[in-house]
């Protein structure tokens, strides 16, 4: 296939992985949406290629970690099926259903990225192409909000947060969290300085954008996320003596101590000045903020409930906790804006944990749980030592968020782990050819020029 024809197929994936999220543009009750449909149809001519070109000693170490990984989790999710079956749960199939076809997605979908001896090129490509799309969506968006925010049955508000095309305001967050990671991760390196700059720009519209959510999680989660990155770099940079020698780094230190103490200090006098708005645009009222701590504590005790009855095994795929009665009794008093979809009260239950670890160990048990923070782990230390900081740090910042969202089922999240589990793979097909080594005489001494493989690194050029 031509390399041009192959780049403008590549924004694709971009489009589906960013739209999958856009769950408004989806028609009135369809299963799948566009940005699902554009992932199969990426996927599809993908897979026909990577059969045709298949070799067994090309294959890299990453696409056998994923291998590994969803055999492990399709075992547990097999075992938790058969207990619900013993002890005779009832269950909603459609959603079950669609757990197992995004599973199966999501599956194909990593092994796509990383098999084929071109994967590292194109997995570069491929985060700088979702950067600058995904930037521009979310600049869209944002206007659109401002100057059109309804526009049909399109809402782009949920009251006084942002939801963009989303069904609710943290979908919008965790897609802004997980697209600056992977601006921050394509920008890092890149060796092309438009390019390098537009990713830059693409980051930073879409952290600010995050804020408009309102996400207690995001909004603690991007900031520490973004201060670990430079604190990552400047580690990188200074040696660790004269760094800690330097009176910048002390004062950058002594400064953000200064900017967090003065925070929790001030916080509660901001809050208890609110009256219906808070003073600052990112900032949650009090009271919906305790009552969704209330709820996650109730949904969070329910799920290790289910997850100890069931012999730490699960109860297979799909939905398994009840609604809390609390919610049934603020969803009958509220009118909800245009668009909103919530889980309807039933004789199967279907609502799910709020916690990422939580929602695997009722649908997985501890085996599903394991595997995952495990696989997490693995890339988390695969990018670190290739020096992709903003990967690592990345994976950091959504597991961190997941802690309160479920994230396991979208593409982007393993767009961003698939990126971590290939850093070295990607470090070293970037590297120049090798190149035969130099004697040279100096000073009466032998000394050699460096080899071309010394030269630490992840860049991100195509």
């Amino acid at each position: 296939m031509p390399t041009r024809l192959i780049a403008l197929w590549d924004l694709v994936l971009p489009l589906g992985l960013i739209l999958s999220l856009m769950t408004q543009l989806r028609p009135e009750d369809a299963p799948v949406g566009p940005g699902e449909l554009l992932l199969v149809l990426w996927l599809i001519p993908r897979l026909l290629v990577v059969l045709w070109n298949y070799r067994l000693a090309a294959t890299p170490r990453a696409f056998f970690d994923l291998l590994i990984f969803w055999v492990i989790f399709a075992a547990s999710l097999c075992f938790g099926f058969m207990v619900s079956i013993v002890q005779a749960q009832f269950v909603d199939w459609s959603l079950t259903l669609h757990d197992i076809i995004s599973y199966s997605l999501l599956a194909v979908l990593g092994a796509a990225l990383t098999i084929g001896s071109e994967s590292p090129q194109r997995l570069r490509r491929l985060f700088r192409n979702t950067s600058l799309v995904g930037g521009a969506a979310v600049l869209v968006q944002v206007l659109q909000g401002q100057y059109a925010p309804i526009i049909g049955t399109l809402d782009l508000w949920y009251w006084d947060r942002f939801r963009g095309w989303c069904l609710n305001p943290n979908q919008f967050a965790l897609f802004c969290l997980a697209l600056g990671a992977l601006s921050i991760a394509a920008s890092e390196n890149e060796p092309s300085r438009q390019f390098r700059i537009l990713t830059i720009v693409s980051a930073c519209i879409t952290f600010a954008a995050g804020f408009l959510a309102q996400s207690n999680a995001y909004n603690g989660v991007a900031i520490i996320m973004v201060l670990g990155f430079v604190f990552a770099k400047i580690l990188r940079a200074t040696p660790i003596a004269a760094l800690l020698r330097s009176t910048i780094f002390w004062a950058v230190v002594s400064g953000t101590a200064a900017l967090l103490l003065t925070a929790i200090v001030l916080t509660p006098a901001l809050r208890s000045n609110a009256n219906g708005a808070s003073p600052l645009f990112f900032m949650r009222d009090k009271e919906n903020t305790d009552q969704e701590a209330a709820l996650r504590i109730a949904l969070w005790t329910q799920a290790i409930q289910l997850g100890v009855e069931s012999w730490y095994l699960g109860r297979g795929p799909g939905p398994h906790l009840t609604i809390p009665t609390s919610l049934l009794i603020e969803r009958r008093e509220a009118s909800d804006p245009l668009n909103l979809v919530h889980p309807k009260l039933g004789l199967a239950a279907n609502f799910e944990a709020h916690n990422t670890a939580l929602e695997l160990f009722v649908q997985g048990g501890a085996l599903a749980t394991a595997s995952f923070l495990s696989l997490c782990l693995m890339a988390f230390w695969r990018a670190l030592r290739s020096q992709a900081d903003g990967l690592a740090i990345g994976l950091i910042a959504l597991v961190s968020f997941g802690s309160f969202h479920v994230i396991f089922r979208h593409p982007i999240v393993w767009f961003l782990i698939v990126g971590a589990l290939s850093a070295p793979k990607m470090l070293a097909r970037n590297r120049a050819p090798s190149e035969p080594r130099q004697t040279i005489r100096r000073n009466g001494l032998n000394s050699r020029t460096p080899h071309a493989d010394e030269n630490p690194g992840w860049s991100l050029q195509t």
